[in-house]
């Protein structure tokens, strides 16, 4: 997943996202045994790490589509004014 947001690629994010969300479900829909707690919190562990790295790469990529749009609309601000003569 974090390969993707590194790629931009928001479709299969989205994708894996839910993948992996329907995975965890059905994990944890049934107890974890006591010796499988110390992988299990590991396991976690490196998914929320991976997930701060996500979010944190994706508000990059949000802020950049932001400024995008906002220089898009400056522009054609401009390219109409432009045209009204002022």
């Amino acid at each position: 997943m974090l390969l993707m947001v590194q790629l931009k690629d928001w479709q299969t994010l989205v994708s894996l996202e839910e993948s992996r969300r329907h995975k965890l479900a059905a994990f944890f829909s049934q107890p974890v045994s006591a010796h499988e707690v110390p992988i299990v919190e590991a396991g976690i562990a490196d998914l929320l790490a991976i997930n701060k790295q996500i979010v944190a790469l994706s508000e990059v990529a949000y802020q950049e589509a932001a400024d995008g749009i906002r220089q898009l609309n400056n522009a054609r601000r401009a390219a109409f004014a432009y045209e009204q003569g002022e």
